[in-house]
């Protein structure tokens, strides 16, 4: 039995390291587990290999005001056009929801934070993850795992300084994601797109 916990203490130590060894700008020691939903992870055979396209889907919270959504709307298109093209989807007949099930998504969330039993902390998450269609072999069942994810808090401050530090971590995250996909992707010529149905992602 013991023996049996060693090895399971250097699988989940030891990948830590071999992160670690791959990134090209950070250097963490082995001794130290991180969860990898906080921490730009940086491997050539990661998800984001060879994507050519992305769902965009955004979602913040609802009492968060239209100007500052706009805002967020924006750093989010300027960071994707850093590896790729944005599109905005729409028609006359209203949003074409064709797509919504299928294909790669990029959900980018900011959300208020609330404990166990309900109550309301003084804290966002704002959260990226990369989703992506797949059936499984034995059942043949649809699935939309999470196959990236990077996520960070922030204080859930007012005024023009808590917008501010809001947009920065916002820029944060997805140039985690930018520099992600360009190294996964370092001999990609052809740019990827992201299709938006928020008109403020354009």
């Amino acid at each position: 039995m013991k023996k049996i916990f060693t090895a399971l203490l250097v699988a989940v130590a030891l990948p830590c390291g071999l992160w670690a060894k791959n990134d090209p700008g950070v250097v963490i020691p082995r001794t130290v587990i991180l969860n990898p939903q906080d921490v730009p992870i940086f491997y050539r055979d990661s998800p984001l290999r060879g994507i050519e396209a992305f769902l965009v889907v955004t979602s913040f919270p609802v009492e968060m005001h239209l100007s500052l959504q706009q805002k967020l709307g924006k750093a989010i298109a300027a960071s994707l056009k850093e590896i790729g093209n944005v599109a905005y989807l729409n028609n006359k007949q209203g949003i074409n929801m064709q797509g919504m099930g299928a294909g790669t998504m990029v959900a980018i969330q900011v959300a208020s934070v609330k404990t166990w039993k309900g109550q309301l902390l003084p804290l966002y998450r704002i959260s990226l993850n990369v989703e992506t269609a797949v059936t499984l072999d034995k059942t043949g069942m649809k699935s939309f795992p999470m196959v990236w994810s990077i996520n960070t808090f922030l204080e859930n401050g007012s005024g023009a300084h808590g917008f501010d530090e809001l947009v920065n971590a916002m820029h944060k995250l997805l140039n985690d994601f930018v520099e992600n996909y360009k190294y996964a992707n370092p001999n990609q010529t052809v740019k990827p797109i992201f299709y938006s149905y928020d008109e403020t992602v354009s």
